[in-house]
Formats: C-alpha cells, structure tokens, sequence
C-alpha cells in the first residue's frame, strides 16, 4: 500500500485480508551497516491504513526520502498529508530537491510553490459589450457602356453595411458558466447576476490567488 525507502532502510504498509477482514501491517526495517547490531525491524498490525501511514508521518521526513509506492486507493490521502506537512513544517523547495520528481512521479500529480488560487473558483472577470448599429449604404459602381454578346451593360447598384460598434465595460468577481452560446455570471451565493450571448462579448478572466505563498497541486 505505501513504501518509502531511505538508506539502508525502508518503511511500508502491507494489507492483508482474511476471513476476519482486512489488516494494515507496518514495517520498518533498517540494516546495520556497522556490524554492531544497531539494526531495526518493527512490525505493528493496524486496523486502518490511516493508523501506520500517521505512525509513519509524524516521526520520519518521508516526504525528502524515496517514495517507491502508493496504492490508489490512498493516493488522495496521501497527497493531502503531503501538503499537509509541507506547508505546516515550511519545507522549502531545497529540502525536496532529490525527492520532489520521484514524489510527482508516484502519487501523480504536479507539485507548485506559490499564490494558490482560492478553491472558490472565484475570478477576476472583465467583460467587454458592444451594441452593434448596422447601416446600409448603396452606391453606383460606375463603369463604361459596353456591350457584351449584344447586351448592354448597365451601372451596378451596389450595398455595403457599415457597423458601429459601442463599447460598454463592466468587471466584476464571479464565476463563470457556460451554455451553448450564454455566459452566465454566478455570485457567491451561485445566483446569476450576468446573462448574456457570447456574440456580442469579449470575456477575460484571472484567478484570484492567496496573498501568501504556500504548497498546492495539480492533478496529472
């Protein structure tokens, strides 16, 4: 279920069922490189996967060693303990310098130093309308007579639309929601406080970040 190695050791979470149901064994094993028996091996049986891997994080800087393996089915869980002590034990980007791609690599995803957008998903939305005004202009095409095949040529009456565009700006904090060709515009409290066709805009938004710098991810 998990495994991460240092060295001349290891730790892991084995899960085992039998008729009785599931066990979480954890084992830390460390071999003696002096010869002096200063060797370790503990094994502990747990009910849960969550009692060993807490055994596990708060006595070992797993995080800055090897990660080998993470099931799926506690990846999640492990990811947000990763955050977790990262941010609460203010590692800096230096102490996950040997770790960090094989810590991406095992529990898939990519990890960021910096302003973390807010999970509201709120953003910064600048829409730009336009009320366009259509005008018709017809004008003669001027052009010698002449005769084609018998047939005279006269002047051709010709149309051309002129448009006027008049811009109207509104920015506002929201979120954005789409359906076919409508822009809607959610509050806070998900009311709608902006409808409007995509045609006749031009909508720009930035995600509002944190003030401060932290740990975060994504998903990969």
């Amino acid at each position: 279920m998990f495994e991460v190695g240092g060295e001349g050791g290891s730790l892991t979470i084995e899960r085992r069922k039998d008729s009785d149901g599931e066990k979480f064994i954890y084992h830390h094993n460390e071999m003696d490189m002096t010869d002096e028996g200063l060797g370790i091996d503990r094994k502990g049986e747990f009910d849960n996967f969550e009692q060993p891997f807490q055994l596990i994080n708060s006595r070992y800087p797993w995080c800055e060693l090897h990660l080998s393996e993470v099931h799926e089915d506690y990846r999640d869980y492990v990811v947000a303990e990763l955050i977790k002590v990262l941010n609460t034990k203010e590692i800096n980007q230096d102490d996950l310098y040997h770790s960090r791609e094989q810590l991406e690599k095992v529990l898939k995803i990519k990890l960021i130093f910096g302003n973390q957008p807010f999970k509201s998903m709120f953003q910064h939305i600048t829409i730009e309308f336009y009320n366009g005004t259509t005008t018709d202009y017809e004008y003669t095409n001027y052009a010698d007579h002449y005769y084609t095949d018998g047939i005279r040529n006269d002047d051709l009456k010709v149309s051309k639309k002129i448009e006027n565009l008049n811009w109207k700006t509104i920015k506002c904090l929201g979120t954005l929601h789409f359906s076919g060709s409508t822009v809607i515009i959610k509050n806070e409290f998900n009311q709608p406080t902006h409808v409007f066709n995509s045609e006749k805009a031009l909508v720009t938004a930035t995600p509002i970040l944190s003030p401060s710098k932290s740990w975060f991810y994504k998903s990969v």
